[in-house]
């Protein structure tokens, strides 16, 4: 009792140090006891120090400086298309991070570069946790540097992306940076968040989602070649005969149901980007043949139609002929998780009606007037069941519609998604000017501004036509040939 009392004395005589004591216990804790830590801000968006306030922070360009051994650098440009992975330093906007790893990055943009004895300008993929584990850049786990090929006003996966975002789709942040390598600038790339765990957990996707990259066995050329030899003189293969080439493989990519064999869907599963289990396999065939009209399943239990009506909603205007309703149905990412599968965007170098297979479609009728009701390269739906799904039920068919709707009110016809245009346009021009490795000229940079500009005008008014029923939305409505052409030249619509 005596010394209980001393005990007391003495604290009450030092209540101050006692004070700080418990305070400085109490921070401790909380420090290292994640479960009840309380983060300084709402959410990771109003963190200044989270990724997306970084580096994709679109209001400046920044600056991306690599350090690689020059053995390394020099083995990279002799063989790029093997994609080996090489040990670097990174120092991004000032702020620096060693041990990353750098490769190239792409499919037949990087074969055809590597091809090229004129450039050595590539695309690259900075990985922050593949030679340290647990690093990361601001809660990034990769990053892309993509090399802009193929589009000379710089700006087609930017304003795709946001395009997207505006329809409520999903998408990766971008930004512009310049690259230097070794000290010596690269040129001016585009910043890319992966589509990977960061992108899932910004997003806020299930925890078990599932994540995968459907990739096609490539047309073979020389098939093609073939094909031609057999063909009169003078006649090109039509657009539906790509599809059934010697050497070209969906393997499931066009989300096509062939039973149960996961065998089957080997352009998904070999492509996936999280590690996949048994079920997981099983629960994508479940999937695929809910998709499947004489199933009876119901597709509802394993895809979000509101997701998809938006994605196909964004993918239909921006004239991509090089994702899931193209040819080669690629250039997309599925996600898997239960009622909640859909796709994702992904490559929209030769969106905006940049590639184009069929040599006999006029660009203004075939393009600009594309019926929004039949998206399919081939206008064959059922070698796209994620499409049919959409377009064979009236309801969905309807949310597809008001989803067209809101992106030509809110965003593409009310002067916004010009604005953003010509903004960035002017954010990047000198930057695009004094490119040392640029693949177009500075007349080619603003005649491509100037036409995507002018193409996101006349698209969004064709499919506002369409969506009036003033000009055919199907391509059977088409075939009567009763309607005026919308062209480039074509007084848009009263706003």
């Amino acid at each position: 009792m005596k010394y209980a009392k001393r005990l007391l004395i003495f604290l009450y005589n030092h209540l101050e140090y006692v004070f700080v004591a418990v305070l400085f216990i109490g921070v401790f804790y909380l420090a290292f006891n994640h479960g009840s830590f309380a983060m300084p801000y709402a959410s990771l968006e109003d963190d200044p120090n989270y990724y997306a306030n970084k580096i994709f922070d679109q209001s400046y360009v920044h600056k991306i400086e690599l350090s690689i051994p020059e053995r390394d650098l020099s083995s990279l440009r002799a063989s790029p298309a093997e994609k080996t992975r090489y040990l670097a330093d990174v120092i991004i906007d000032g702020e620096s991070f060693k041990n990353v790893a750098f490769s190239t990055r792409g499919n037949a943009s990087l074969t055809a570069l590597a091809d090229n004895e004129n450039s050595e300008r590539y695309s690259y993929k900075v990985n922050f946790g593949k030679f340290s584990e647990h690093s990361s850049y601001h809660g990034l786990d990769k990053l892309i540097l993509n090399n802009l090929n193929s589009d000379p006003s710089y700006l087609k996966d930017y304003l795709a992306f946001e395009i997207m975002r505006n329809a409520g789709v999903a998408s990766p942040l971008t930004s512009f940076t310049e690259l230097y390598i070794n000290g010596e600038l690269q040129g001016l790339y585009q910043a890319i968040e992966d589509v990977d765990e960061s992108f899932l957990a910004r997003n806020r996707f299930s925890p078990d989602a599932v994540l995968y990259k459907p990739e096609a066995t490539a047309i073979n050329n020389f098939a093609m070649m073939r094909l031609r030899e057999q063909l009169p003189e003078g006649v090109e293969p039509d657009i539906v005969t790509f599809a059934d080439m010697p050497g070209f493989d969906f393997g499931g990519s066009d989300l096509v149901y062939h039973g149960d064999d996961p065998a089957e869907y080997h352009a998904i599963f070999e492509n996936a980007v999280s590690k996949i289990s048994h079920h997981d396999e099983e629960y994508l065939i479940s999937s695929l043949r809910a998709l499947e009209p004489a199933e009876m399943l119901e597709p509802t239990d394993y895809w979000d139609v509101d997701a998809l009506a938006k994605y196909f909603a964004a993918n239909n205007l921006l004239s991509n002929f090089d994702s899931y309703t193209g040819i080669t149905s690629h250039n997309y990412y599925l996600i898997a998780s239960p009622k909640s599968n859909t796709l994702l965007p992904w490559d929209y170098n030769l969106g905006f009606a940049g590639l184009w297979l069929d040599p006999g479609i006029d660009y203004d009728e075939g393009v600009i007037n594309w019926p929004i009701d039949s998206p399919i390269a081939t206008n064959q739906i059922e070698t796209r069941p994620a499409w049919r799904l959409i377009v064979e039920n009236p309801d969905y068919l309807e949310k597809y519609h008001q989803s067209i709707q809101n992106l030509i009110s809110n965003y593409l016809l009310n002067g916004e998604c010009i604005g953003e245009i010509t903004k960035t346009a002017e954010l990047i021009r000198s930057y695009v000017y004094s490119d040392p490795s640029r693949f177009y000229s500075i007349e080619e940079f603003e005649d491509g501004v100037e036409i995507l500009r002018n193409f996101i005008l006349v698209r969004a008014d064709s499919a506002q036509k369409q969506l009036w029923g003033l000009i055919p939305s199907t391509h059977e409505e088409a075939k009567s040939g009763d309607f005026e052409s919308i062209h480039l030249d074509t007084p848009l619509i009263d706003e």
